[in-house]
């Protein structure tokens, strides 16, 4: 990575207890163009993860809650250096309920905290409104762009 910095990398992982051991020798304060993401899907796990992933080395941030499997208040996690998160529902037959308003919330706290946000994917088992949806595959994506609530912080979207 470090001698191909031309091109942009990106990872993500729920094991971010692993990723300083997992630095070369030469990270410094970080390459410019790696971004190392880190999944939460519930509080418990933001709880977890995301006070770690804070005191890492990383110049480029970014948070997956997918699948997003409970409210997550991500405002505490939402430092200078996290520049994006993305959020989906599960898929799958066996998919967990995701809900609209816990998506709404996680966007009300990326917009105070000037932070970009994506809504990627509604999942299987949507619920907005009250009312439950079970949307196939091959449509999560699309009505997630419907919603139309992405928020873009200057042009990096």
């Amino acid at each position: 990575m470090r001698t191909r910095s031309d091109l942009n990398f990106f990872m993500i992982t729920k094991r971010v207890e692993r990723i300083a051991a997992c630095l070369p020798a030469d990270w410094g304060s970080a390459y410019d163009h790696v971004t190392i993401g880190c999944t939460v899907e519930s509080q418990a796990q933001a709880e977890k993860r995301l006070p770690l992933y804070n005191l890492l080395p990383l110049r480029c941030k970014t948070l997956i809650c997918e699948p997003l499997l409970s409210p997550i208040d991500l405002a505490p996690y939402l430092t200078g250096e996290v520049e994006m998160v993305v959020v989906g529902g599960e898929s799958g037959e066996e998919a967990r309920s995701c809900h609209f308003d816990w998506v709404m919330e996680i966007r009300a706290a990326c917009i105070a905290c000037g932070v970009s946000f994506v809504f990627k994917q509604t999942g299987a088992n949507f619920v907005k409104g009250g009312k439950h949806y079970r949307i196939p595959r091959k449509l999560q994506q699309s009505q997630a762009r419907k919603a139309a609530i992405d928020y873009r912080v200057d042009s990096e979207l």
